[in-house]
C-alpha cells in the first residue's frame, strides 16, 4: 500500500503522541493532486517535469480571458496527466490501491472570480479505479 505524510497548511501534521499522521486510498489522491497543481514547474530540481504552471501564465501581459481559461484548463490538464504517469511508474515497484489510482480526468474547468479579477478557481474531477469520482477545487491568483 502506498502511503503519503499528512500536510496541513505546509506543514507535517502530527497527531497527539507526536507521531507524523500517513494519508492512503482517496485522501491521498487528494494531497497528490493538490500537490501537483501547487508546486510551480520545475520548482522539484529532481523532476523538472513536475508540478503545474498554474500560477505563472503571463503575468503582467493583458491578453484575451478565455485564453487564460484555456491555458490554466490545459496546464492543470498537463499536470494531472503526469501525475496518471507517475502512478503507473510506481505500482510496477510498489502496490498503488485502486482508491489513489487515477484512471481517468473527467472534467478540469477554470472560472475567473467576479469581484477579484486575478483569481481564477479551478475544479477537477477525476474517476479512480475504484470507480469512484473525486473533485478538487484549487483558487490561484495571476
Amino acid at each position: 500500500m502506498s502511503f503519503d505524510l499528512k500536510i496541513v497548511n505546509g506543514d507535517i501534521s502530527l497527531d497527539d503522541s507526536g507521531q507524523p499522521i500517513f494519508v492512503e486510498k482517496n485522501r491521498k489522491l487528494r494531497q497528490d493532486i493538490l500537490k501537483i497543481l501547487l508546486t510551480d514547474l520545475g520548482e522539484n530540481k529532481y523532476h523538472s517535469f513536475y508540478g503545474s504552471a498554474a500560477g505563472k501564465l503571463d503575468i503582467g501581459s493583458v491578453l484575451d480571458e478565455s485564453f487564460y481559461k484555456k491555458n490554466l484548463e490545459n496546464s492543470v490538464s498537463s499536470a494531472i496527466n503526469n501525475l496518471v504517469r507517475m502512478q503507473r511508474s510506481q505500482s510496477r515497484y510498489q502496490y498503488v490501491s485502486p482508491g489513489e489510482t487515477i484512471l481517468e480526468i473527467s472534467s478540469v474547468r477554470a472560472f475567473r472570480d467576479e469581484t477579484d479579477p486575478r483569481m481564477w478557481s479551478v475544479f477537477v474531477s477525476i474517476i479512480t479505479l475504484e470507480q469512484e469520482e473525486l473533485s478538487q477545487v484549487i483558487t490561484v491568483r495571476i
